[in-house]
């Protein structure tokens, strides 16, 4: 028995032993593991470092790249061969090579040339066109009538890999054509070819219908082709009448104030006599040479457009205008990364965001790094998403609000209206009107009565005034160019007036000045400081002869204010509210000098 029990405790300490070991065995092995799967991770982590590295050196590289499109412009005066030129089409794909987007005017094209076209032109496709023809009508006879007009658009395809076309075309009359480019990250960039009637009368309707178009298209707009009329004849005009060929000259003043467009080559070359265009006349006393074919561009852009250039040719009667446009690539792509501080601060991001990662956490299988580069592209969609929507409900906001602003405006000329009729015993005219501008309104809010039982006008007009003053305060505080204009007077008061024009008043308010009018203010602030003392003298001098004329100043001050805080709630030119403080201050003079003079003759 003790034999027995002898083995049984020695095979108990064997196992014993033998599961120490196996413990041991794996402890070591998931060591081995560890350290193995951690070297791994690590390995795997200086690979992505240096490929990050790698693409951040990509990317600097590539902001300070910039993508140039070489464009030209150009009417061709029909595509087909003529007496004086032969193989025309030859001749034109030989002035067209080199450039990247062109615009060719008066083309002569109908749709079934349009295939013979392309396929000519076009034989190694390496471009994309875009056509807008002419439909034939029965008063059209004859191949002189038949070919006319006609504007197309050609690309070259390497261009537009990362962009979207959208295109429209006037394939009734074929004068214009529209291509609207679009990339991401980017503003849209319109281009417009046109080509306008020869006849003025209908040249004026044609331009008024061109302008409502174009102000409808969002984008940075460039404007080329022939317009068929000069805006001057000093410098757009050789020979002829100065007079005749402006017709439609008021029309494109309209454009560049209601779409901030200008006239590049003439904003360049402001005294430079040039011509596009020449008459067939053999004798050369008789031609006439004008500027006819010209390039209107946005503002945004005119800083990125260079080598803007007319080139002469023989092809054609019109000359050919060049230009390229440089702009940086990834510049913008790397604005919208950033993610504005009241999208954080909204509850429901941070509810979409919590959403994203519980999603994302869930997915064990995958990579952590991969998992949370999703994560971080998801966000910034969603952000996106969430500044859209808030420039859509802004634009809302301002629309309701500037309607009720226009109904309270016409409820005030109704109540001014209706005081004068209570006064001079009269009638009331337009009841039903008013009534109408008070459901409009909502002056049962504003008044705390019933629509039907308001009856006393006084009342009505001075609250309809008060109302107003709140509207338009409300608009003015949510105006955002006003809060910049606002933060800047705040930090132009706590600068000293010493500081003022320095380096250090320029890194405070961080204006948009370029480097030469910083150095021009700086230089004036200098000039100023030395002549201080001088202009002490001459201010003291000033002075006295300020005293004698202050009281005219002092009365056109308080009829200033007085009528524009009146004029504030209608809508009136500037001119005319000049006009009526100027003679109102005459009459008000001439009044006060009478009654001084009569005074001192009563006292002699």
């Amino acid at each position: 028995m003790r034999m027995r029990k002898n083995r049984e405790e020695k095979n108990k300490e064997k196992r014993k032993k033998e599961d120490k070991e196996e413990k041991r065995t794996q402890e070591i092995k998931k060591a081995a593991e560890e350290a193995a799967t951690k070297a791994i991770v690590k390995h795997m982590e200086r690979i992505k470092k240096k490929k990050k590295e790698e693409d951040k050196k990509e990317k600097k590289e590539n902001s300070k790249r910039k993508k140039r499109w070489k464009c030209m412009a150009w009417n061709i005066d029909g595509w087909n061969d003529t007496m004086k030129t032969k193989r025309k089409i030859h001749k034109i794909k030989s002035e067209i090579q080199g450039y990247d987007i062109v615009i060719l005017n008066e083309t002569h094209l109908d749709k079934v040339e349009v295939e013979r076209f392309e396929k000519f032109f076009d034989r190694d496709k390496n471009y994309t066109m875009y056509h807008a023809t002419r439909i034939m009508k029965d008063k059209d006879k004859g191949e002189k009538d038949r070919r006319r007009n006609g504007v197309s658009i050609i690309i070259r395809n390497n261009i537009m890999q990362d962009c979207e076309i959208e295109i429209e075309k006037d394939d009734v009359e074929g004068r214009w054509i529209k291509m609207k480019v679009q990339k991401d990250g980017e503003k849209d960039m319109v281009f417009w070819g046109i080509y306008a009637p020869v006849k003025p009368t209908e040249r004026k309707k044609w331009m008024k219908e061109m302008g409502k178009r174009m102000k409808k298209v969002k984008g940075r707009k460039m404007i080329a082709g022939d317009y068929n009329f000069i805006m001057d004849s000093k410098y757009d005009k050789i020979g002829g009448n100065a007079n005749k060929g402006k017709e439609g000259k008021a029309e494109q003043k309209i454009w560049e104030r209601e779409m901030n467009v200008r006239d590049i080559w003439r904003r360049l070359n402001p005294k430079v006599i040039a011509t596009t265009r020449s008459t067939g006349d053999r004798v050369s006393q008789k031609r006439v040479k004008t500027r006819i074919d010209r390039i209107l561009a946005d503002e945004d852009i005119e800083g990125d457009l260079t080598e803007v250039d007319i080139l002469k040719t023989k092809v054609s009667d019109h000359d050919i205008i060049t230009w390229t446009i440089e702009l940086n690539e990834g510049t913008e792509e790397n604005k919208n990364k950033y993610i504005d501080r009241r999208i954080l601060d909204d509850p429901e991001y941070e509810k979409e965001v919590r959403r994203i990662f519980t999603e994302e956490r869930e997915k064990t299988d995958e990579d952590i790094l991969i998992r949370y580069e999703r994560f971080k592209e998801k966000c910034e969609e969603k952000a996106k998403e969430m500044k859209k929507k808030e420039k859509k409900r802004t634009k809302k906001d301002k629309w309701k609000l500037n309607k009720k602003i226009k109904n309270m405006r016409r409820l005030i000329m109704w109540t001014e209206n209706a005081v004068i009729c209570f006064e001079k015993n009269k009638e009331l005219k337009r009841r039903k009107y008013g009534k109408q501008l008070l459901r409009q309104t909502r002056a049962d809010i504003w008044m705390g009565e019933d629509i039907e039982r308001i009856s006393d006008i006084y009342k009505l007009d001075m609250k309809a005034n008060e109302t107003l003053d709140q509207l338009i305060d409300e608009r003015d505080e949510k105006d955002e160019r006003q809060m910049r204009v606002r933060e800047n007077l705040r930090k132009l008061k706590e600068i000293d007036e010493e500081e003022r024009g320095t380096q250090q008043f320029f890194s405070k308010i961080k204006p948009r000045f370029r480097k030469k009018d910083k150095i021009k203010v700086m230089i004036e602030t200098k000039e100023k400081k030395e002549k201080e003392p001088e202009q002490k003298e001459e201010k003291e001098e000033e002075k006295e002869e300020e005293k004698e004329t202050r009281n005219k100043k002092e009365i056109k001050r308080i009829i200033n204010d007085f009528y524009q805080d009146l004029f504030k709630k209608r809508k009136i030119d500037k001119d005319k509210l000049k006009e009526m403080i100027g003679n109102i201050t005459r009459k008000y003079l001439k009044y006060k000098n009478k009654n001084v003079k009569k005074k001192l003759h009563a006292k002699k």
